[in-house]
């Protein structure tokens, strides 16, 4: 994911919504895992 976020002209748009996923995911560690798998 971040390979695509560097790729993507909207970079700085896509990394803070990258960011704010990684946010909740950490709420979430059952979702953090199955993203990683």
């Amino acid at each position: 994911m971040a390979m695509v976020v560097r790729v993507s002209p909207t970079a700085p748009i896509v990394t803070q919504r990258a960011v704010s996923s990684q946010q909740e995911l950490s709420t979430a560690p059952t979702t953090h895992v199955q993203l990683r798998a």
